[in-house]
């Protein structure tokens, strides 16, 4: 799979956005894709501004593939301006892609499925005129031997970027967190490849403390719970990304910030009910013991 973050460059993704808009307005295609659309109006500094999320299904005969060339050949023209970039070709496992907030609060998601036989392409990028605001494109197709089709989607969304603004006070008795996030972005940000533990990005203590912080807080926050229908998955997410964070890293805490830590935990065990999820939190405990 190939990951990249990108700088933003000064123009915009047009290649992509009109190499999509001939691709589902192709009058010979139409029969081939069907779609579905998610439409906002919200006010702007005055003016009127719509968030969007766009979803085209296509299932084409292989003998249409260029007509779908010309969408990917938009894709690479335009990584240049994208912050972000992800693509896996069909075969090569990953796990599993982010699942993508959007609407006008931030209130909706999308999970880009990742299966094994598909190839994908995903951009993020920040909207020029507005840098709270950014487009996501995420295109997925697989070539279906059986009946020498080629089967896939495409999504466009425009809508508020998730912000990443995460600050933590610790007074004295070092339980006090604070809060300055969209429960959106929580969500975003723990579902995030880059984001999941690994040695590139856990070198300290200051790095676990962010990261056990930011999922301690997403798995705490009360929007998630209450609002985001696919919270009991991303509950396991966050408890499971604990796990491994305590079980490969707790190595690189003092006894101050370990005794932190499992106060933070056992906070987190009177939240749930599953006897099972409470006890993958004991296990993250016993990790800060050693």
């Amino acid at each position: 799979m190939l990951c990249a973050v990108m700088p933003v460059a000064s123009s915009a993704q047009e290649n992509l956005k009109h190499a999509i808009n001939d691709f589902v307005s192709d009058k010979g295609l139409t029969q081939y894709i069907k779609s579905s659309y998610d439409m906002e109006n919200a006010e702007n500094n005055g003016g009127n501004i719509v968030s969007y999320f766009k979803r085209y299904v296509f299932e084409l005969p292989n003998g249409k593939r260029k007509k779908l060339d010309k969408v990917l050949e938009g894709f690479e023209k335009d990584t240049n301006v994208a912050y972000q970039v992800k693509k896996k070709d069909a075969g090569v496992y990953e796990g599993a892609f982010p699942r993508i907030g959007y609407g006008e609060k931030l209130d909706k998601s999308v999970s880009v499925k990742a299966y094994l036989e598909r190839n994908y392409c995903l951009m993020f990028v920040r909207d020029k005129q507005d840098s709270l605001r950014r487009y996501v494109y995420a295109i997925s197709w697989s070539n279906q031997e059986k009946d020498d089709t080629l089967t896939g989607e495409i999504i466009e969304i425009y809508s508020p970027d998730p912000q990443k603004r995460l600050t933590v006070n610790v007074d004295d008795n070092a339980e006090s967190l604070k809060r300055v996030t969209e429960a959106a972005h929580l969500m975003e940000l723990a579902h995030l490849e880059e984001n999941v533990t690994s040695k590139d990005d856990i070198k300290n203590s200051t790095d676990f403390l962010r990261r056990f912080t930011t999922l301690r807080v997403a798995y705490l926050n009360k929007d998630l719970r209450k609002h985001f229908a696919g919270w009991e998955t991303l509950q396991m997410t966050l408890i499971n990304k604990i796990v491994e964070l305590c079980r490969n890293y707790g190595n690189l805490l003092n006894k101050e910030e370990r005794s932190f830590c499992m106060r933070g935990i056992k906070s987190m065990i009177t939240k749930t009910n599953d006897q099972f999820q409470k006890e993958l939190l004991v296990l993250a405990i016993s990790s800060l013991e050693k």
